[in-house]
Formats: structure tokens, C-alpha cells, sequence
């Protein structure tokens, strides 16, 4: 299955923010969950084998997490040209490196 492009991903993200409490019932609901984990999965893999060979790619505490508001908030930020050429992989790759860079 190929990556979600991010701009994409951010649209039904935000609609589904919009939802509340009906975007349980939304068949966006899980593909859009779906790709979020995996895409987490897949960026905190890359960074362990960053981190392994001695240049980790972002540096967050040990115990930082990101909720949905903030997700959001992160990826409209980049903006929409720039989410456009990106998966979501590479969109929070970004993100994180901006966020938690290493000192």
C-alpha cells in the first residue's frame, strides 16, 4: 500500500476534528489512524537505526507525545505546497526535526 500524500492526509485529519464525536462513525476514521501509526512506526524505526549509527535524526524527552490538536496544528504549518510533496512519513520526519532537534 503506498503512503498517504500529507496534504491529503491533513484534509481528512481536520474534518474529522470537525466531526467530534461522529467521526467514530466516519470510514475515514481508521484508514486516516491506520496511517498515522504506521507512518509513527516506520519514523521511530528510522531514527533508532539514526540514533544506532550515531546521528539520530530529532531528539525528543523521553516522554513526549503529540495529540491530535497538535498533529493538525504541526502539519498546517508546513503548508499546503509543501505537505503536497510529501507522505506523511516524511511530513512528522520534518516535524519532529523541528520540534525536537538534536543539541
Amino acid at each position: 500500500m503506498a503512503a498517504m500524500n500529507a496534504d491529503a492526509f491533513y484534509y481528512k485529519a481536520a474534518a474529522l476534528e470537525k466531526q467530534g464525536m461522529a467521526a467514530a462513525l466516519s470510514k475515514d476514521l481508521k484508514p486516516v489512524m491506520n496511517e498515522m501509526k504506521a507512518a509513527g512506526r516506520a519514523l521511530k524505526a528510522e531514527n533508532e537505526a539514526a540514533k544506532k549509527r550515531g546521528k539520530p535524526l530529532f531528539c525528543p524527552p523521553k516522554k513526549s507525545s503529540m495529540n491530535s490538536k497538535q498533529a493538525l496544528a504541526a502539519l498546517r504549518a508546513l503548508g499546503s505546497a509543501k505537505r503536497k510533496s510529501m507522505n506523511v512519513k516524511q511530513a512528522f520526519r520534518a516535524i519532529m526535526i523541528k520540534k525536537y532537534p538534536c543539541r
